[in-house]
């Protein structure tokens, strides 16, 4: 709460000073914001919450499913994962995650590739 003694001395001071002026009009409408919240805020995290597709539904062979309010990993993909590809007879395999996979890995790598342990 700003004092009636010191309201004179804000308003000159924001009249000379439009950088002053524009950091208090910014402090107040942030704190407008945390308080109200945006429609299209609000309407972009519903559909993300309503979002459901499950693992291998996506092109990169992961699935979609936002975290909640309350949940420790809020906003993150939970259904996002690490696809691990090799090159197998001449083609790009995935050989991670299993519930995509469509070859099984090569383990120990052949001694022509030269990723191969020496």
């Amino acid at each position: 709460m700003i004092s009636r003694r010191l309201l004179p001395c804000l308003v000159v001071l924001a009249l000379a000073n439009p950088a002053f002026a524009a950091k208090t009009s910014t402090r107040t409408t942030a704190r407008a914001a945390a308080t109200r919240p945006d429609p299209l805020q609000t309407a972009i995290q519903k559909a993300a919450l309503e979002t459901d597709i499950p693992e291998g539904g996506t092109i990169s062979g992961y699935g979609v499913k936002f975290a909640g309010p309350g949940h420790e990993m809020r906003g993150q993909n939970l259904r996002a994962s690490l696809v691990v590809m090799q090159y197998i007879g001449g083609k790009t395999q995935i050989v991670y995650p299993k519930a995509i996979a469509t070859a099984s890995p090569v383990l120990p790598l052949p001694p022509t590739s030269p990723y191969a342990a020496r």
